[in-house]
């Protein structure tokens, strides 16, 4: 008697086949979820992770800074190489008019100059302005006394035929003693080993011809000072 139907072995074989296709299904799905986790966890650690490299340069071979500039003097003849001189303090430098300078009579003209130009180191040329400072004396002299200032060509010493072909420097040959220059003046500069080339101002004094008697031995102190501007 057939007390009822055994399950086929086969159904129960793909029952089981199924399941563990199931089963196999959820595992990989689990695993690929965690390595899409594992995978997601890896590219932000990667984004963060990186070498890293600094360089610096600094400018100026020799630094940055600023150049000097100055002028120095000389009252010595062209021919004379030492003597230059810089920052003098009032009234500086004394320009030889010569001998007759001292002791002038109505009608004398005497002449005297000052050598100039920039130091070495100076990188830039100098503008230069001429200026008279206060002038004393006794005896109205210092009224009786006129003045003019010409620049002469470089090596050139003061005398009254340079002068003649000298470039003015204040308004007339004639201006009072307290009377500034008019004209600016240049002096080159060539640079950090060499001074620039020298140029030579020329000054020419001159007593009028109808200074008073009581001008007679008194004496005036007449000073100039060039502004140099880079």
């Amino acid at each position: 008697m057939v007390t009822g139907v055994q399950p086929v072995r086969g159904d129960q074989d793909m029952g089981s086949t199924a399941a563990r296709r199931g089963t196999s299904r959820r595992t990989k799905a689990m695993a690929l979820g965690a390595a899409g986790i594992v995978l997601v966890a890896g590219i932000g650690v990667t984004s963060v992770a990186f070498w890293q490299d600094k360089e610096f340069v600094t400018g100026g071979v020799n630094g940055i800074g600023a150049s000097t500039f100055d002028v120095e003097q000389n009252v010595a003849p062209v021919a004379t190489t030492t003597g230059w001189t810089t920052n003098l303090p009032n009234p500086g430098g004394t320009v030889n008019f010569g001998a007759l300078a001292s002791k002038l009579t109505p009608g004398d003209t005497v002449y005297g100059g000052v050598r100039l130009r920039t130091v070495a180191g100076s990188l830039a040329a100098a503008n230069v302005t001429l200026n008279s400072l206060v002038t004393t004396g006794g005896g109205g002299v210092a009224d009786s006394l006129t003045y003019g200032a010409r620049l002469l060509a470089s090596g050139t010493d003061c005398s009254s035929s340079s002068y003649a072909a000298g470039t003015a420097i204040t308004a007339t040959d004639a201006d009072a003693m307290s009377a500034n220059g008019t004209t600016p003046f240049t002096l080159v500069a060539d640079g950090a080993n060499t001074a620039g080339a020298e140029r030579t101002v020329c000054f020419k004094i001159a007593m009028s011809a109808s200074a008073p008697t009581s001008s007679q031995g008194q004496k005036v102190t007449a000073v100039w000072r060039f502004d140099a501007n880079s």
